[in-house]
């Protein structure tokens, strides 16, 4: 999500928790790890602005980044699969998700956000609340005014997500009020966005202010620099790892920006929930988005032997080579190892790569001058989409970008005769098949998702039956129960804890005796065996050390 035309992007400037050494003391004081490797800046990247305010700042760095210069120590520090940054749970703002029934895990800790700004001094974490609430937010949608939700009145996907953004906004403030909270209406709100733009999730954590981690930038490009994630049940610290890589090493390298996909999602949700899109540095005005490797769909596009029937080899080899060169690595043969793709919706457009690389493919050539016609040909089936890769990148043609619908119509010929009617069947019968393969392995997932919802209906025994699992019955869907969890032994393998907690049952799946539970003490959500189960007038009976 960019805004053009008479909007420019406001970088504000960096202002960090850890720029003050104090802030480096407390962090140290807290347990945090890996300070010493890193400098900060503001997690913020650039916001739009309207032209008339003229606000545009030089570029300022952002975010987290690797000291220039390491000792060879600190290098092994950042080799792949080392822990770089770690952040015990005595420094993060946690809320118990069992607090309330009729509150979210955001609005939960928006409130314990709250109760420790009430202490002042007396809170642990006074530095980072105090940090947190010196925040400029006010660029982020949720505090967006008419005037400025018209911006997006060319886009109405984009404006409808940001009027159900305030709109959730207003419900969670008005249940925030149920709480008791003396606290003044605008800090309600500015307590829930800071939870919405800079609260991290994990497998093990369903929501928690962690300083550090929450100033990285995000990456959307599937491969980041750093993996943010925790320990689970355990109550282990949260950690930025540098990834492993396959068949390739991937250490950091000095002065490398450590960047964290906070989601995998488009540039409009990251922009309706963080309030920002990364932009591409640039030395000129123009604001282009970086790289999303989610903001679109993949559609695989292999030419099979088939397709090729009546081209001979060399043919078929220069016309894959035009592709690889012309239109972008996406459409090649698979060669290198990638699965060939083009990305949807962009290129299934008028002005895509999607039709004129089917028609391509389908086209008889001569074999006289046959690289000659080949390259006449793709230029003129290209022509709606110009056909050169720029800067080696398929994301600048036309159909990948803002030119994306500047045609209503393709500008191509209909077909003249019954010849070019065949092999335009043909090539949208290729385009067809590209979908249908693709679709297989929807499909696949939806009857696996509606076996899972079959194996998810329970039956139970009445509501105040204490029968459980083990006298026969079967546990019920959001039943409040106890269960085991998945406990690490001194040798650091897993099983069954020593004593039960607390957990409400997600889910069932009879076929493999097992159920999903997510415990109420963390909200930590685990799969364990059906005989995990306990129920509160067992809960005392059952074996205690496995």
């Amino acid at each position: 999500m960019v805004l053009y035309g008479d909007f420019k992007f406001l970088l504000i400037p960096p202002i960090s928790l850890l720029n003050a050494g104090w802030g480096r003391t407390w962090l140290k004081y807290m347990g945090c790890g890996g300070i010493d490797l890193v400098e900060l800046g503001q997690k913020s990247g650039r916001w739009p602005r309207s032209k008339r305010q003229n606000l545009v700042l030089p570029g300022v760095g952002a975010g987290v980044w690797l000291k220039p210069e390491l000792t060879d120590e600190e290098k092994a520090d950042v080799k792949e699969g080392k822990i770089v940054l770690e952040v015990p749970r005595q420094a993060w703002i946690l809320a118990d998700p069992a607090a309330s029934s009729d509150s979210d895990i955001e609005e939960l800790l928006a409130a314990e956000l709250l109760k420790e700004r009430a202490k002042g001094p007396a809170s642990y974490c006074e530095p980072y609340v105090d940090f947190l609430w010196r925040r400029d937010l006010s660029h982020h949608p949720m505090f967006w005014t008419p005037d400025e939700l018209s911006w997006l009145s060319a886009c109405d996907g984009a404006q409808a997500a940001v009027l159900a953004l305030q709109e959730q906004a207003e419900r969670r403030v008005e249940r925030l009020r149920r709480l008791g909270l003396s606290v003044p209406e605008e800090d309600l709100r500015f307590a829930l966005c800071l939870v919405e733009s800079r609260a991290i999730q994990t497998e093990g954590v369903c929501g928690a202010l962690v300083p550090l981690l929450d100033h990285l930038r995000n990456d959307s490009t599937a491969s980041p620099a750093l993996i943010v994630g925790d320990e689970g049940v355990e109550g282990g610290p949260m950690v930025g790892v540098a990834p492993l890589e396959k068949n390739m090493l991937r250490d950091l390298e000095p002065g490398a920006e450590l960047r964290n996909c906070f989601e995998p999602v488009s540039n409009l949700e990251l922009f309706t929930q963080y309030g920002e899109v990364q932009i591409r540095d640039s030395a000129g005005e123009e604001a282009v988005p970086e790289a999303n490797a989610f903001n679109y769909v993949q559609l695989p596009v292999k030419a099979l032997p088939e397709h090729w029937r009546g081209s001979s080899e060399s043919l078929k080899q220069v016309k894959l080579d035009i592709l690889r060169r012309r239109a972008g690595r996406e459409a090649g043969d698979g060669a290198d190892g990638t699965e060939p793709v083009m990305r949807l919706p962009m290129d299934a457009m008028v002005t895509g790569r999607l039709l004129p690389a089917a028609r391509f493919i389908c086209m008889p050539v001569p074999s006289q001058d046959m690289e000659e016609l080949c390259n006449e040909l793709f230029t003129n089936l290209f022509s709606d989409c110009n056909s050169v890769v720029q800067d080696g990148d398929p994301s600048l043609l036309p159909g990948n970008n803002v030119d994306w619908g500047s045609r209503s119509a393709s500008s191509r010929a209909p077909p003249a005769n019954t010849d070019e009617l065949a092999l335009e069947v043909k090539a949208r019968v290729l385009v067809a098949e590209w979908f249908e393969n693709s679709l297989r392995g929807y499909n696949k997932m939806s009857e696996r998702i509606a076996q899972e919802l079959e194996d998810t209906l329970i039956t139970s025994p009445s509501l105040g039956s204490s029968s459980g699992p083990a006298d026969g019955g079967q546990p019920r869907l959001a039943e409040v129960t106890y269960a085991y969890y998945k406990a690490k032994r001194k040798d650091g393998s897993k099983g069954k804890s020593r004593a039960p907690k607390t957990c409400r049952v997600l889910s069932s799946r009879p076929a493999e005796k097992t159920v999903t539970v997510q415990f109420l003490e963390n909200g930590v959500r685990h799969t364990i065996p059906e005989d995990w189960l306990v129920r509160e007038a067992d809960k005392g009976g059952r074996g205690r050390a496995h």
